[in-house]
Formats: C-alpha cells, structure tokens, sequence
C-alpha cells in the first residue's frame, strides 16, 4: 500500500512541478496575442512562437518534474524503486504524447529527450539513495 501512495504522491509531484514552471516561462516570455494554457488545440498551433526563454523554461520543467517525482517517491516507498520508476515511465510517456501532439519542433524534441534522460539518470541516483536498505541488500 505503502508503494501505491508512493507512486500516486509522485506523479502529482512531478505533474505540479512540471505544470508550475510551464505556466511560469508562458508568463515570464508570453508569445504573442497571450496564452491559452488549457486549450491544447492552441499550445499545438502555437507552439513555434514560443520564445527561446519560454522552451528553456519548459525544459527545465520537464527535468525538475521527472526528478522531483521520482525523489519524493522513493523518499515515502523507502523500500522499492518501483514507484521512482512508474513515476518516470509516466513522465516519459506524457513527454512522448507532447511530441506526437506538436511534431514541428524537432530540434527541441531532441533536447527534451536528453534533458528528461539526465532527469531520469539523477532521479534514479537520488531515489537510490533513499531507499533503505537491510545489511545483505544491495541497491544497484
């Protein structure tokens, strides 16, 4: 039961801090004629008018957020990586839907990918650590 609130703390961690700091770059670099962040029809559309600071912000989201998840996951599991590794399969999946949805910025979806792998790489290092372990366990 302990791993199940785990993973659901998790993913609504990872959702807030990726969700927050995507908000936060539309409002700090807003394209032009505002932003409608709950039409998705209009993210798609509009998507390549975002600013070079607004896409930095969003990447920088996406990297907390799989991070974010995945560390407060383990820190409530403290027995299994399971929950860190839902957390990010979840983050991955919403990341690979995104690139489905807005197909025209390639280059980005390329930096997106590395920067949700460095998320998962220090995500997993971090979850590692705080998971504990008995004198024979190993965590690897």
């Amino acid at each position: 039961m302990k791993n199940v609130l785990a993973t659901a703390v998790g993913l609504v961690v990872a959702y807030g801090i990726t969700t927050v700091l995507e908000s936060l770059g539309l409002a700090l670099f807003p394209p032009k004629g505002g932003v409608e962040y709950i039409n998705s029809v209009w993210l798609r559309d509009h998507i390549t008018d975002l600013s070079l600071g607004a896409q930095l912000v969003v990447l920088l989201a996406h990297l907390l957020g799989i991070m974010g998840g995945m560390v407060i996951a383990a820190m409530i599991s403290k027995s299994s990586l399971a929950p860190s590794l839902i957390v990010a399969s979840f983050m991955l999946l919403a990341a690979f839907i995104n690139f489905i949805l807005i197909r025209d910025l390639m280059k980005f979806m390329v930096f997106d990918l590395i920067v949700l792998g460095i998320g998962f790489y220090i995500g997993l290092q971090n979850s590692k650590k705080r998971i504990t372990q008995g004198p024979d366990d190993t965590v690897s």
